[in-house]
């Protein structure tokens, strides 16, 4: 009689352990980019940065066309040695349809090493432009209306993202690519409308734990206006969902 093979049965590990191979690969590629960010630091004027972040948000099984979340941030900055800004940002947000939303929302901004404090009105409109096969892409405008303790006046500035999320095979996780553009319309009377101020570029991880949390994980490079691609800044970004 042939012997019979041993089977495991499944264990809980092995529901994360494909998107935690996939994350420990994408820890490695970010460690060596700090790392690199690090050792040019002297030589150029780039920063290498840890942005920190948690969001609850309501709504999560999108039965309502009604949700509200809460972001809080740290930002550490001066490669990653000091509190650079800390950022408390409420929304409230209405479903237009499957694939478009609105939402408006406030933001408190405090930059302990600059001692300036901002408070900041936005308005969005998202659009889930397209989903073809593992992949979807998504549009989002924001309008920001900004009051900084050191600046007279609110400073209008809009913000155009893209972002493409794309399903990984035999995993829950997703990678994540967006590009976000920052343009200023008022900053000064010379200044051109529309005037380009910073750009944010991203790679990712989305790794749900469950139907409630996800964790997004990836680095971002920051261009600023008048800076050199080889003075942009380098973040290493780490930000958990929570759904109510």
């Amino acid at each position: 009689m042939p012997p019979h093979s041993h089977i495991p049965e499944p264990q809980p590990w092995s529901l994360i352990r494909t998107p935690l191979r996939h994350l420990q690969k994408l820890s490695l590629v970010l460690l060596a980019s700090l790392g690199c960010a690090h050792a040019d630091a002297e030589a150029e004027p780039s920063d290498s940065q840890i942005w920190l972040s948690t969001t609850i948000k309501t709504n999560g099984d999108k039965s309502s066309r009604l949700h509200y979340a809460l972001e809080g941030q740290i930002r550490l900055s001066d490669r990653a040695s000091s509190i650079g800004t800390l950022l408390i940002r409420p929304s409230v947000g209405w479903r237009l349809k499957p694939d478009k939303t609105i939402a408006i929302g406030y933001a408190y901004v405090d930059s302990p090493g600059s001692k300036a404090t901002e408070h900041r009105a936005w308005q969005e409109f998202g659009y889930h432009a397209a989903g073809f096969g593992r992949g979807s892409l998504k549009f989002r405008t924001r309008l920001e209306q900004r009051w900084r303790s050191d600046r007279a006046g609110p400073v209008w500035r809009m913000r155009q993202r893209l972002s493409y999320s794309h399903d990984l095979p035999n995993s829950t996780a997703s990678l994540l690519v967006s590009d976000e553009i920052f343009l200023k319309l008022n900053e000064s009377e010379s200044a051109p409308f529309l005037d380009y101020e910073q750009n944010w570029l991203f790679s990712g991880l989305d790794i749900p734990f469950d139907q409630r949390a996800s964790l997004k994980v990836g680095y971002q490079l920051i261009h600023s206006k008048g800076e050199a691609m080889k003075d942009s800044d380098h973040v290493i970004l780490v930000s958990l969902t929570k759904y109510l």
